[in-house]
């Protein structure tokens, strides 16, 4: 009977409800005894702590890096996660000591406290400049994920003219899938690449969920939406950039395996809620050993596709049965 209107079979079902639960519990628990939540709030900062430790021991940390920029960015992320590590700490440790340490008179309100003003200042100003800090450090490495490969610290803009790509691949993001689009290598570059991410030319090799390059290679995406926002996410390539419809957003990457002597295939995501079937927005970054591979797909792929748009002429110019 209880299955007519309600799944319980399925184990989120059970969350809500003891949560529910534990909530009722620990308030009936912390009225008889008030320290009771400095324990909870101990026991959770050490398992959190344990668990993290556990994880980075076991390997379940960030995937293994295939981006000539990618150490830079792990760089960035665990100074950022070493300082908010230790600002959860230091908050923890005094919630759970002013837990254990205070509790409410007996019979009365307890006293109102109407703040100081040299804490405010303090817990403001520090983050402000810890934030500062971490900006003005990020900012190289921020120039050369967004640039087109030049040093400065403050260029983020896509410079045409000093773009040295090995490879153009247009990504064109729809629902529920990735279209992608190669310029041809063999061809000079476009001199107008925004242009030519907006209309397709006739040597132009078409595939789907896929992109292939291969190591060392510069790779030129420009990125571009079909109806909502998605987000290109390759998490081995350090690499998550929101496409936005009317718009073509420019990126890159240089990939660096860390075993080139196979082909590695890493997945790409859509980061962002873009519909109900947005589970199914996948890919894969492809990575051929060598340039001779991946000549050799790209050859492949591209015959193939020329006697397929033989055939379909083939079939659209043949008489009609009457």
């Amino acid at each position: 009977m209880s299955n007519l209107f309600i799944n319980t079979s399925e184990w989120p079902f059970y969350i809500p409800i003891a949560l529910s639960i534990f909530a009722v519990l620990m308030f009936a628990l912390s009225k008889a005894w008030p320290r009771a939540w400095s324990i909870l709030f101990g026991s959770t900062l050490l398992a959190v702590l344990a668990g993290t430790m556990v994880a980075a021991w076991a390997g379940l940390w960030l995937p293994a890096n295939g981006a000539s920029f990618g150490g830079e960015v792990d760089l960035l992320f665990n100074l950022i996660l070493v300082l908010t590590t230790f600002f959860f700490i230091l908050t923890e440790a005094i919630l759970v000591w002013s837990l254990w340490n205070h509790k409410p008179p007996e019979g009365k309100s307890p006293s109102a406290i109407h703040g100081d003003h040299r804490l405010e200042l303090a817990w403001t100003i520090v983050p402000a400049l810890l934030l500062a800090g971490i900006a003005v450090v990020q900012m190289p490495t921020w120039a050369r994920m967004k640039g087109a490969g030049n040093e400065s610290w403050l260029s983020t803009r896509y410079e045409v003219g000093s773009d040295k790509a090995d490879l153009l691949v247009c990504v064109h993001g729809r629902q529920w899938e990735w279209r992608v689009r190669y310029h041809d290598p063999t061809l000079p570059m476009p001199t107008r690449p925004l242009d030519w991410a907006a209309k397709a030319e006739p040597t132009d090799l078409h595939a789907v969920n896929e992109i292939h390059a291969y190591p060392g290679a510069k790779v030129r995406l420009l990125l571009r939406t079909h109806d909502v926002i998605h987000s290109f996410f390759v998490p081995q390539l350090r690499i998550k950039q929101d496409m936005l419809p009317g718009r073509t957003t420019p990126a890159w990457f240089i990939p660096t395996p860390a075993d080139s002597s196979r082909e590695n295939r890493w997945e790409i995501a859509c980061a962002e809620l873009c519909g109900g079937n947005h589970y199914r927005m996948r890919g894969q970054v492809v990575i051929h050993p060598d340039k001779s591979a991946f000549d050799a797909w790209y050859a492949s792929s591209a015959g193939e596709q020329s006697r397929r748009k033989r055939s379909e002429k083939a079939v659209a110019s043949a008489p009609k049965a009457s």
